[in-house]
């Protein structure tokens, strides 16, 4: 999730999902719920991740989870409803004493002010750099380098003066060295207007219904069988580069489907 590979982290936390109501196992469900919510707001499946995200608060109201369906209400432009879960993550962990969460909640908070409904520049920078803060004090280095990409992001527009004046390389260094996926990288590397494909191997039926069950009534996701036969592969020196970067995402699919049971593809017309 924090490296921004939001479709290799959907095949664990599916199946952790899986195993929580499979076993009954309240005490763990959230984790799974609102880490796979998150996953899907951020693949743009807004829909189906706020109801996993809701799912998830509705079972838990010990951990800070709150700020992971601030931003999918963010993200679903609900701007009044973001606001006040962030708010309510926020307190609850500075009153549970949780200040990761807290750090992420002000950095949410900030998302907000910044692209809500009415944007407030000077709340943006207050509630990004009291994160910041927060984040390189208990050492959080993907959310340091967030943050100092949010406070660019609002000098680049002219909103305010830069925290340092190379912002966006200060952070696009922590996320090569972190092997990390800036959030355009994210974007256009997982996101894909067409939808997803869940294929899932022919030898997990059980999975297979637990999936169609999960995401039935989703607009831009499928479950499928895996019918794919052996088909003859080229070698790689002879394919293009595109042949490449195909043959190895296929490649990629083949493996998640033997170690996972299932995989994920983008949709493509045709």
């Amino acid at each position: 999730m924090r490296r921004g590979r939001l479709a290799r982290a959907v095949l664990p936390l599916e199946r952790g999902l899986e195993a929580c109501r499979r076993k009954h196992l309240t005490v763990w469900l959230p984790i799974p719920l609102s880490l796979l919510g998150l996953a899907f707001v951020r693949m743009d499946h807004v829909h189906e991740g706020l109801r996993l995200l809701e799912d998830g608060v509705a079972v838990s109201r010990e951990l800070g989870i709150r700020a992971y369906l601030a931003e999918g209400y963010l993200a679903d432009g609900q701007h009044a409803r973001a606001l006040e879960t962030a708010r309510e993550a926020l307190d609850m962990a500075r009153e549970h004493g949780e200040r990761g969460h807290e750090a992420q909640a002000l950095q949410v908070l900030g998302d907000i002010a910044a692209r809500g409904g009415a944007p407030n520049p000077p709340e943006a920078r207050a509630r990004y750099e009291e994160a910041l803060r927060l984040a390189e004090t208990l050492g959080l280095r993907p959310l340091v380098a967030s943050c100092v990409l949010s406070l660019g992001a609002l000098a680049a527009r002219g909103w305010v003066t830069a925290r340092t004046p190379c912002a966006s390389a200060q952070a696009q260094r922590i996320f090569d060295e972190l092997d990390m996926r800036s959030g355009r990288e994210q974007a256009e590397k997982e996101v894909t207007e067409l939808g997803h494909l869940f294929i899932v191997a022919r030898s997990h039926p059980d999975l297979y219904d637990f999936l169609a069950q999960e995401l039935s009534g989703a607009e831009r996701i499928r479950v499928l069988f895996d019918r794919r036969r052996g088909e003859q592969r080229h070698r790689l020196e002879e394919l293009t580069e595109e042949r490449r970067r195909a043959e190895r995402r296929r490649e990629q699919l083949d493996q998640d489907i033997r170690d996972w049971g299932f995989g994920v593809a983008p949709r493509r017309v045709g």
